[in-house]
């Protein structure tokens, strides 16, 4: 005797599958939004121009973007050296802010490409 599920549940069970990883998926491609939300937001930077990118790693801080802003949670290093490292791979940011502050005008001129 073999133990099998009736052809309703399999196809339920499959569909069920579906639906959470569509829904799991659509968090995960939507990060700036889930970041705001959850309140772990420590430097937010507007970008000159949108990105691509969703999801770049830079100096061991996870920067998660969507067209032309991206969000991260505190790092170990200054907020300059932060920005300066991020333009490095971004490019000129509009603004960048710390904690919901904007970086200071002489911290941001240091941290703009020369």
């Amino acid at each position: 005797m073999t133990l099998s599920l009736p052809a309703f549940r399999k196809s339920s069970g499959v569909l069920l599958a579906v639906a959470y990883t569509a829904l799991t998926f659509g968090t995960a491609i939507t990060p700036v939004a889930a970041e705001a939300r959850d309140g772990t937001t420590h430097y937010r930077a507007e970008l000159a121009q949108p990105t691509t990118k969703t999801l770049e790693i830079i100096r061991g801080t996870p920067w998660q973007c969507s067209g032309t802003v991206c969000v991260a949670p505190k790092a170990g290093s200054r907020p300059v050296n932060v920005c300066k490292a991020f333009v490095r791979e971004f490019g000129e940011v509009a603004t960048f802010t710390v904690k919901g502050e904007a970086l200071a005008e002489d911290k941001m001129a240091k941290c703009q490409p020369a």
